[in-house]
């Protein structure tokens, strides 16, 4: 009689559906738990393990908000492709980890929260989207600086080779020589020095050209 009378009394436990869906966000669980209640054991797990993964995106979110390039005139103060590029980096983890964040909450209210609206929560995830918004157009702004900048660099870097070319274009446009100056004077014409002047001017020229040549590879490497 006794165990007739538990058996009766444990059945009659008034009890309803899980409230969470399944991995497919649609199907609901069919699993029976108390009113007191809220989800199943498994459920409840998942609801725990899915809220402190978009937790750790938004704390990620405070910290790359704090040391990325914020502002258009912030990318506009950028001297160089190096800076661009660093800033570019933290730039891109961050709309990363704001794209995480905010999938991950809405994955978690439509899991955990069917029917039931949070204002306050999707205030929090309409300010990450727009807060997203804004870095994409940042990035927009950033790498169009950066474009700009490997030009400026690019064409520093040409420099001396079109200063060679100049060089080499304004040397063969002058006169060349006449050939008489390369026929061995007579001894009788002979002039101290002239031969040795003739010699160190060439020599001068070639080392004009190769410090050209030396300072390009230089601003090259």
């Amino acid at each position: 009689m006794t165990r007739n009378r538990r058996r009766q009394s444990k059945s009659t436990v008034p009890r309803r559906q899980c409230t969470a869906t399944l991995a497919d966000e649609y199907t609901a669980c069919n699993t029976l738990i108390e009113l007191s209640e809220v989800r199943c054991d498994r459920h409840q797990r998942e609801y725990w393990l899915s809220l402190k993964q978009y937790k750790k995106h938004s704390q990620l979110v405070d910290t790359l908000d704090a040391s990325a390039c914020l502002t258009r005139r912030a990318v506009k103060r950028l001297q160089s492709s190096e800076e661009a590029l660093q800033e570019l980096e933290v730039l891109d983890e961050l709309i990363e980890a704001l794209s995480m964040e905010i999938e991950g909450r809405e994955a978690h209210t439509r899991r955990f929260f069917q029917g039931i609206s949070d204002e306050r929560h999707m205030s929090w995830v309409e300010g990450r989207e727009d807060r997203r918004a804004e870095a994409m157009k940042l990035r927009n702004a950033l790498m169009a600086r950066l474009e700009l900048l490997k030009l400026r660099e690019g064409s520093v870097q040409q420099d001396p080779w079109r200063a060679l070319k100049q060089y080499v274009s304004s040397a063969s446009s002058r006169p060349s020589p006449s050939p008489s100056c390369f026929v061995q004077p007579r001894r009788t014409q002979y002039r101290p020095g002239y031969e040795s002047s003739q010699s160190e001017a060439i020599n001068d020229m070639w080392l004009k050209v190769i410090g050209v040549m030396v300072s390009a590879l230089n601003s090259r490497s």
